[in-house]
């Protein structure tokens, strides 16, 4: 493969997530993504080039039979996931998520923000997998995932709720934080930032929107999403990333686990530069997410 080669197949792998070796109902392919599939055909299997260059990218390449992810039809599916052992690359740190959650009008640290957005995950960790006892490995049940609006906002209102009716003495400040980040917004506040942090879930190829399903609620129109195949296949190959989030129950516990909230921001890399994020949000998402498109 050439330089010129590789650069074409790592943009499209950025922009598109998966890339699929024959063209599937219903998703148009771009010249530039048809040419990046004929590069790789034409390799045949002979990918230690490009797999060189997405590991100094912080990427690991996954080659897989698109039968093996329950979808009709022939050929291979091709995605770029992060390596866990490595630093994230720009296009896949938090930072879209965490503008999502952000109000700039309001005087927010970004220790607060990052346990809001991880606070979110979580609760979408929660519709894609614990719900359902959906198996973190069964990639191909992306397709029978759903969640909307509604039912996360439902969620999210129940567990802070639940951390409302906790007694807190203050004897553990790392408690204390968390919890006042999360029960600190109001009714308003939340309705706000879960519809921002959904949009944001989409846009860094997480969700996509169910075509075929429409949620009506109060006369007006509600998206319903699914996980993507790509954020099923980067869990399941990184498993061990999210599994301790998906098997403690107590909401405190499971943004603690994540990251140390009492800590001091300098200590936790919560740097306000452009491209250095919050630790927390990065890394559970995808983590999973980028500069976008």
């Amino acid at each position: 493969m050439t330089p010129q080669q590789i650069g074409l197949v790592y943009n499209e792998l950025r922009q598109n997530r998966i890339l699929y070796g024959q063209a599937v109902p219903g998703r148009r392919r771009s010249e530039s993504e048809r040419e990046a599939i004929r590069i790789l055909t034409a390799a045949g299997g002979r990918l230690g080039d490009l797999e060189d260059f997405l590991e100094t990218q912080g990427l690991r390449l996954v080659v897989r039979d698109i039968q093996q992810f329950g979808l009709a039809g022939d050929g291979l599916a091709y995605a770029a996931i992060r390596n866990p052992a490595t630093a994230p690359p720009a296009h896949l740190r938090g930072g879209e998520i965490l503008r999502a959650v952000t109000d700039s009008r309001r005087d927010e640290t970004p220790e607060q923000v990052a346990i809001r957005a991880t606070f979110f995950m979580l609760i979408l960790l929660y519709f894609l997998y614990t719900r359902d006892e959906r198996p973190i490995e069964a990639v191909s049940s992306f397709k029978d995932s759903s969640v909307d609006e509604e039912e996360f906002l439902s969620e999210a209102r129940r567990r802070i709720d639940a951390l409302n009716a906790e007694r807190d003495d203050g004897s553990d400040s790392r408690r204390t934080a968390i919890r006042s980040a999360i029960v600190g917004l109001t009714d308003r506040q939340l309705d706000k930032r879960v519809e921002a942090f959904l949009g944001a879930m989409k846009r860094v190829g997480i969700l996509e929107e169910i075509k075929d399903v429409s949620v009506s609620v109060g006369g007006l129109p509600h998206v319903a999403y699914r996980q993507t195949l790509w954020s099923a296949l980067e869990i399941a190959e990184n498993f061990r990333r999210y599994a301790p989030h998906l098997l403690v129950e107590d909401t405190i516990e499971q943004v603690e686990a994540i990251g140390g909230a009492s800590e001091a921001p300098e200590d936790r890399q919560f740097a306000r530069e452009e491209n250095d994020q919050p630790r927390d949000a990065g890394d559970l998402a995808e983590d999973e997410v980028e500069e976008v498109e």
